[in-house]
């Protein structure tokens, strides 16, 4: 249910985001990987921003960076947010995840269900795998 959906999404947020140091500094200290924390949230912002437009237009309203392969897509988000200053990559992320929670409000069950309630989604497509897929799933796998 939308409800069901949600309460995953909060329980995978809240630990997440616990997860994440409080120091701003911590947040922009470059690891081996390249990666830095704030690369990260702006990251998950970004997809959570994608799911908005989806749940919002009530059909697959998406950038066109999704048709780029998973890494180029992932470093054009982390280039377009390099220079962002980390207070403002914050303030986006729980700014972003709220206006997500209030979209998901508006769905019903049946909308999770049936492809046909979003305009150009795929049949064989489950819309609430792909909200599930950018919000709880992504949340748990960068955790």
């Amino acid at each position: 249910t939308a409800a069901d959906l949600i309460d995953r999404i909060n329980t995978a947020w809240k630990s997440w985001r616990e997860s994440l140091p409080t120091d701003l500094s911590e947040l922009t200290a470059k690891p081996a990987d390249g990666w830095t924390l704030k690369d990260l949230m702006a990251h998950i912002t970004w997809h959570e921003q994608e799911m908005i437009n989806v749940v919002r237009a009530k059909a697959l309203a998406a950038s066109e960076w999704w048709i780029l392969p998973q890494d180029e897509r992932n470093e054009n988000i982390r280039a377009l947010h390099a220079d962002d200053a980390v207070e403002d990559v914050v303030s986006r992320l729980d700014a972003t995840h709220t206006d997500l929670l209030e979209a998901l409000a508006t769905l019903e069950d049946r909308d999770l269900h049936d492809p046909a309630r979003f305009d150009g989604m795929p049949a064989e497509w489950a819309p609430w795998s792909l909200i599930a897929n950018n919000t709880y799933e992504h949340y748990q796998a960068h955790t």
